[in-house]
């Protein structure tokens, strides 16, 4: 998956690129209470996501392989802008990415 968006301090959202692998995806439910606000009630999808150890470089840009993985995190499923592949090099993976931040995902009710 690749890029995320990060909150600046001035609150500005600004993509930066992130790949990690989709361990498993988790249905939360928030119960009906004051301390959740405009979330109480409602139905989240939150992913666990074990990133890859890439330094944050772009493989739409420039060849990008990894060997480590970081440990996971959890993180709301609508951050994830793209779905991309990998394959194994050399006792590497390296990513493929043509999203060429042309992908934007779109999470609809039904």
């Amino acid at each position: 998956m690749a890029p995320r968006l990060v909150r600046e301090d001035d609150n500005r959202w600004i993509p930066q690129v992130f790949y990690g692998e989709i361990q498993e995806i988790l249905v939360c439910e928030l119960p009906d209470r004051r301390a959740f606000g405009d979330l109480a009630g409602k139905t989240r999808l939150l992913a666990v996501i074990q990133p890859c150890s890439t330094a944050g470089r772009d493989a739409c840009n420039e060849v990008v392989c990894y060997t480590q993985k970081t440990q996971p995190i959890v993180q709301d499923i609508r951050t994830i802008v793209a779905v991309v592949g990998r394959v194994p090099t050399r006792g590497e993976w390296g990513i493929v990415d043509r999203s060429g931040g042309l992908l934007h995902p779109s999470f609809v009710t039904v």
